[in-house]
């Protein structure tokens, strides 16, 4: 069954009743917009809070947080935060609108939204260990946890720029996070949304772990609540595995300590937690995986500025010219054994298991060539790390693939980026014009040993000329071919020793590799190929040097544009 925006005000109509999750009165309205020249007013994202107390009286103008509009380079958008605070019954009424006619309106004009669906309701629980994007665009997310129900934009026309360029959408971010306390770059998936946030509010827990493992929780219930069962359940998930779980009714007074006691066998605690409503079918709390401390090291160690007798490194950073040495002190720290209070859990299994040396097989990261090594004893030579690059190229290119390497030619280009079998594939090649001086021996008694001398760059204009010879001779009938061949020369951007291989994605995301050398001698030495762990980041700096040599100084060569 689809979830529906009827299904979504009957179920927020629910939720709203006194005593079901709390005792709700307002709603705060919290609306990041922008604003195109012309007036058009868009909505970029929206959280509406139940809170108690009342709203004020008449129909107040919603408050600015910005008074000066938030402007990003290159948008046609500026960018305002309102906050308001309305009835019940107007929320109520804005929705059922909406539902009627497809028009969003909490101020004084309609706003413009995409293309907006209901989605089933979440429960948003608050951060412990491991913190939740959520958690940083929903309000004080601190105790039982939070009802979310959704208008999903599923179009994100008017954010698309935002996605394409996660540069702008952290810049935004920051700028509204000034003025309220909301990390939208951690969310980027609901940018256009509208989301009303319920947070339970009608019982307060409180979780403690006895000195055998079992885990303790008091429920308490809100002043105006009239008590009735609840169904806690507490698991601790580890490794793939359920290692204990316990499940009981507890709620009504009067509780015995057995009533509130959950074996779970797990000094430390570990266990996350459901509370639910049986008689009204409702979530009034989940817990993250919760540990508490058993043992704790302490270590003293004293030390003085003052005294001479503090043992100091020293030494030197060569200076160049006729200027003296750098000296540098450093004072050395004591190792000093650390005094334990309490006591560690037994727990046989560690710390082998949080320890375990592979994720996942070297054999399954070879196939993925999430880490592959060449050279040396590996048996994997050019012809092995050149076909690892078309796999790539063939697996993750469908949208554009971007080479980046200081000594990257026009037969290095041939070799790689050619073999990416899309059409119309975004290719980019990155070079500093970078060529390495061929290895020279040298005759020594009893050994012959290779030296190579610092890199050279010819003379821009015929390195440039010699690449798009090679390439005009050798691209062939260029069909559906689109690249990009640029050299970064003089002060544009910088210089760069990076050896990365892009490939960009849908909305802004990227996967990157780092090729670990060059690419003229992938294969020829030991070097890894292996993915980085945030290819949006790589992107973006590559991005940011890309988009300064923009003009035909820069160009080597292109096809398809």
């Amino acid at each position: 069954m689809k979830w529906t925006t009827r299904h979504l005000i009957n179920e927020l109509n629910r939720l709203l009743k006194p005593g079901l999750i709390g005792f709700f009165e307002s709603f705060e309205v919290t609306e990041i917009i922008g604003f195109k020249k012309d007036g058009t007013a868009t909505n970029f994202f929206s959280l509406i809070v139940a809170e108690p107390g009342l709203p004020p009286q008449g129909s107040g103008k919603p408050e600015c947080l910005t008074p000066k509009r938030i402007e990003l380079k290159g948008s046609e958008y500026k960018f305002g935060v309102f906050r308001s605070r309305v009835s019940i019954h107007f929320l109520l009424d804005v929705i059922e609108r909406f539902a009627q006619n497809g028009e969003w309106q909490t101020g004084p004009k309609p706003l413009k939204v995409g293309k907006l669906e209901a989605v089933v309701p979440q429960f948003v629980h608050t951060d412990f260990n491991d913190p939740h994007p959520w958690n940083g665009v929903l309000k004080n997310n601190f105790y039982e946890g939070s009802h979310v129900l959704e208008l999903f934009d599923t179009s994100k026309e008017a954010a698309r720029f935002l996605l394409q360029d996660s540069r702008l959408l952290t810049e935004l971010s920051q700028k509204v996070h000034s003025v309220t306390f909301m990390d939208i770059d951690g969310l980027s998936d609901r940018l256009g949304n509208i989301a009303i946030q319920l947070p339970v509010t009608v019982i307060s827990t409180e979780v403690r772990s006895s000195p055998i493992g079992d885990q303790i929780i008091r429920v308490a219930w809100h002043e105006r609540a009239t008590p009735r069962p609840l169904r806690i359940s507490c698991e601790i998930y580890g490794d793939s595995t359920v290692d204990a779980f316990d499940s009981k009714t507890v709620g009504l007074p009067p509780i015995t300590p057995d009533d509130s006691t959950f074996k779970l066998r797990s000094p430390g605690g570990g266990a996350r937690t459901h509370i639910w409503d049986d008689e009204n079918e409702v979530l009034l709390g989940v817990s993250p995986v919760q540990t508490f401390i058993l043992m704790a090291a302490i270590s003293m160690h004293v030390t003085s500025t003052d005294d001479p007798h503090e043992p100091k490194r020293e030494f030197s950073i060569p200076v160049k010219g006729s200027q003296p040495d750098a000296v540098e002190k450093v004072t050395l720290k004591g190792i000093d054994k650390p005094y334990f209070v309490g006591s560690s859990a037994e727990r046989p299994r560690e710390p082998w298991s949080s320890e375990r040396i592979f994720k996942l097989s070297s054999r399954q990261l070879q196939e993925r060539k999430e880490f592959v090594q060449y050279g040396m004893f590996t048996g994997r030579g050019r012809e092995e790390a050149l076909a690892d690059i078309h796999w790539l190229l063939q697996k993750h290119g469908v949208l554009g693939a971007w080479l980046w390497d200081p000594f990257l030619n026009a037969e290095d280009v041939l070799r790689t980026l050619f073999f990416n079998p899309h059409r119309d594939s975004d290719l980019r090649a990155l070079s500093s014009g970078r060529t390495p001086k061929k290895k020279k021996k040298r005759n020594c008694q009893n050994s012959v040993t290779a030296s190579i001398t610092p890199p050279t760059q010819q003379p821009q204009a015929n390195w440039k000329k010699t690449q798009r010879e090679i390439l005009e001779a050798h691209c062939g009938n260029k069909m559906g071919l689109k690249l990009d061949f640029r050299v970064q020369r003089g002060g544009a951007g910088g210089s760069f020793h990076d050896r990365f291989l892009i490939f960009p994605q849908e909305n802004g995301r990227a996967l990157a590799w780092s090729l670990g050398t060059s690419v003229n001698s992938l294969g020829t030495s030991h070097h890894i190929l292996q993915k980085v762990s945030n290819g949006e980041l790589v992107q973006n700096a590559f991005l940011g040097l890309w988009e300064r040599l923009e003009t035909e100084h820069y160009a080597v060569w292109r096809a398809g544009k």
